[in-house]
């Protein structure tokens, strides 16, 4: 007899009844004991035929031989299959031998039933015993199978952390794990209707079909605390054609919010006890991420969670026109310094509280997007549609001031309104256009509303600005950046060794070095110059740092850029300390270059922390001297090594006398305070020599040489000084 199959857990007991068997009926070919659902609970010998239990599946009342029992012959065997029935009358499964046909048991399956019936009857109470053990064993099984799966599913990561993709992927995701044809997560409160389906089957028609269940479903699902399941549609139902398996979407608070659907074909296989487990979990997994989509204090949508569903909005309605409107409240930061935080605080939910119907259509989709700042998604609405819901939401909220403060005092919004284009990212560029022309309401005198336009030169400077600075995170975050340098020329006399100022500049999607301009514009207009200073600086002072020796030997100085914003950053100075330590970097090579405009933003912290590097041996430069309107009184007032006379002076000196006699006022006036000065954009030979004669110290521009790559100055550097220290050795 071939080797005996492990038995399923806990049915060892049918060792010891097999062995009774066959010492009642002799060697048995092959043992075999079913469930009452025919599955194999033990076997030895060869498995149980799909005919035997096809029999076994069938009344066995219908048995001719016995009660209970049937019997099958081949050429070589006899089977036997008997009834495992309690003195309940139920069936809790079979016994299945197949003996050879020269056995000693030759007798009448009725007579073979009655001689087994003690032991058949043993065998029934044991799987009845068992038996609930059991089912709660495959319950808990098939449970934790699913909880797995969900687990899984749930844990996998989403791209920038949407719950909202989060959510659209679990119900995607569940569809296939169910066999459903459609997948619906309907949720009125949050105006959330997500659909997936099956291809094959048309958007337009599952939606429909939804549209015509979505009234008796939300109102079960409000009434009930149960999944319900129809496998066998009634008249209500029937028109779908499909089996419905649906779990009410509740709020941590118990009451109902929506419904989670999955529809089956007709024809497809029942839902079941594990299917409903897991859209019962799934109902909750889906109420946990939706508590983070929406703002504590607001009740409205996140941000993401406002980007995923409109997008969601548009791929349900892609030919009707959309738009989007941008909210800041104006001057909140004052509101909240002259009433108190509370008060700001008090403004956000009033506002948050006018956004709805009936000032706003029943579908639109408004957002807290951060802080004061709010958005509106408007389905079939055209530019002009969303400007009049603008002026409306204005001139609401601005009746708010009464009811708020005691005192005079007006609350207002700026407003900026966009279109949407039908693109994949047509939302998250409508906000950021709206946002510009949010700004420009704001530049134009707070209260008003702006439609974004290309033809708008300040829109189109923040829109690019906007741009900009989403290349500058991503050239900072992947190290895209790197230092050019550019010499500066003494104009006095060729013994002096010349100068070099390091400019950044970003790198393309094929490592080429492209001007930084558009990136350093944009950090200024967004206050994250010092992020800028804070790559910069460590990072010219480590290209340098094997250099030092040979740049202190011969003189030749460096000079690195820095910004206003770093000199009102009080952690600055320290870490330019630490950068300065750690590199070896000899203080006296180095120049520092502030802008005249960022310099005079806070004269005081600039002055100490010009004096503060002075005294370790750095020296300072004053960029773009002259088109201050208090240029000298600047001068006076902060203790710089050097000025460099801004480029507008320069490059078209030989034409304009009104050019060249502010070059030579700020040239006389710097050599009587003693303090150098360098001459920005010098173009050509004749500029050259009118600087020398004018007395200004350097010439910086083309005429004198362009950017370089820091590293291969450098190496030139090293090069003609080897070079020069060769010479010297040879004629020694």
């Amino acid at each position: 007899m071939s080797q005996r199959a492990p038995a399923s857990p806990g049915f060892k007991f049918f060792d010891n009844y097999a062995e009774l068997i066959e010492r009642l009926l002799g060697r048995a070919h092959a043992l075999a004991f079913l469930d009452a659902d025919q599955k194999p609970l033990w076997t030895r010998g060869a498995p149980p035929s799909v005919e035997i239990l096809r029999a076994a599946a069938e009344s066995m009342s219908r048995a001719h031989e016995a009660p209970g029992a049937r019997e099958f012959h081949s050429s070589t065997h006899r089977q036997l299959l008997f009834a495992l029935i309690t003195p309940d009358g139920k069936c809790r499964g079979y016994s299945l031998v197949t003996l050879a046909r020269d056995s000693r048991a030759n007798s009448s399956i009725r007579a073979i039933r009655k001689q087994l019936a003690p032991l058949l009857e043993c065998i029934a109470r044991e799987l009845a015993a068992t038996d609930g053990a059991r089912k709660r064993t495959e319950v808990l099984s098939e449970r934790t199978t699913e909880m797995e799966w969900l687990l899984k599913i749930s844990s996998q990561p989403v791209s920038g952390g949407d719950n909202g993709e989060i959510v659209a992927r679990l119900v995607e995701a569940a569809a296939d794990r169910l066999g459903a044809e459609v997948a619906a997560l309907l949720v009125p409160a949050k105006r959330m209707t997500l659909v997936r389906h099956r291809h094959g089957l048309a958007d337009s028609d599952a939606h429909d079909m939804l549209r015509r269940m979505r009234r008796a479903l939300l109102d079960w699902a409000s009434k009930q605390h149960r999944p319900l399941v129809v496998n066998k549609p009634g008249k209500a139902a029937a028109a779908t054609g499909f089996k419905i398996l649906a779990v009410p979407v509740r709020q941590r608070q118990g009451h109902s919010v929506g419904t989670l659907v999955f529809l089956r074909s007709a024809d497809a296989k029942d839902f079941g006890r594990k299917h409903a487990y897991l859209a019962r979990h799934l109902s909750g997994q889906i109420t946990t991420l939706l508590a983070t989509q929406f703002d504590v204090a607001t009740g409205l949508y996140t941000r993401p969670a406002w980007q995923s569903q409109a997008r969601e909005l548009m791929r349900e309605n892609p030919v009707m026109p959309c738009a989007v409107v941008y909210v800041d409240v104006d001057r909140m930061h004052v509101l909240n310094e002259n009433h108190g935080f509370e008060v700001g605080d008090e403004i956000i939910i009033r506002v948050a509280q006018v956004l709805q119907a009936p000032l706003l259509p029943l579908d639109a989709l408004p957002a807290r997007i951060t802080g004061d700042r709010f958005a509106i998604f408007l389905v079939n609405s055209s530019t002009a549609q969303a400007v009049q819901v603008a002026v409306n939401l204005q001139r609401a909220i601005g009746a708010l001031s009464s009811s708020i403060f005691e005192a005079e005092e007006r609350v207002s919004v700026s407003c900026g309104v966009a279109p949407v284009a039908a693109s994949e990212d047509g939302v998250g560029r409508a906000l950021a256009l709206a946002e510009v022309a949010c700004k420009a309401a704001k530049d134009h005198g707070r209260g008003r509303v702006e439609v974004f336009q290309e033809s708008d030169a300040s829109m189109v400077h923040r829109q690019a600005d906007i741009s900009a600075m989403g290349r500058l995170r991503d050239a900072l975050r992947h190290d895209r950046l790197t230092m050019f340098a550019q010499k500066i020329l003494p104009l006095r006399s060729p013994e002096i060794p010349p100068r070099y100022e390091l400019l950044m500049r970003a790198l393309d999607d094929q490592g080429r070095p492209v001007t930084a301009a558009p990136l350093l514009s944009a950090a200024q207009r967004y206050q994250v110059s010092s992020e800028i200073d804070a790559w910069v600086v460590p990072h010219a002072l480590q290209a340098i740092a094997p250099y030092r020796a040979m740049l202190l030997e011969r003189g030749i100085g460096i000079s690195i850029n820095v910004t206003g914003q770093s000199f009102g950053n009080p952690d600055f100075a320290g870490m330019l300390r630490g950068w300065l330590a750690e590199s070896k970097v000899p203080p006296g090579i180095l120049t520092f270059e502030i802008t005249e405009t960022a310099a005079v933003s806070d004269l005081a912290r600039a002055d100490a922390f010009i004096r503060q590097f002075r005294a370790l041996g750095c020296r300072f430069a004053l960029d773009d001297f002259g088109i201050g309107v208090n240029s000298l009184v600047y001068l006076k007032s902060l203790r710089v090594n050097c000025v460099k006379i801004d480029g507008s002076f320069v490059h078209d000196m030989i034409e304009n006398p009104r050019s060249e006699a502010m070059v030579r006022a700020i040239a006389q006036l710097a050599q009587d305070m003693n303090i150098e000065t360098v001459a920005e954009y010098v173009e050509s030979e004749e500029i050259m020599q009118r600087l020398r004669q004018l007395g200004v110290d350097y010439a910086q521009g083309f005429a004198v040489a362009h950017p370089e790559p820091l590293l291969g100055v450098l190496q030139a550097l090293q090069a003609e000084e080897s070079a020069r220290m060769r010479r010297v050795y040879l004629e020694a």
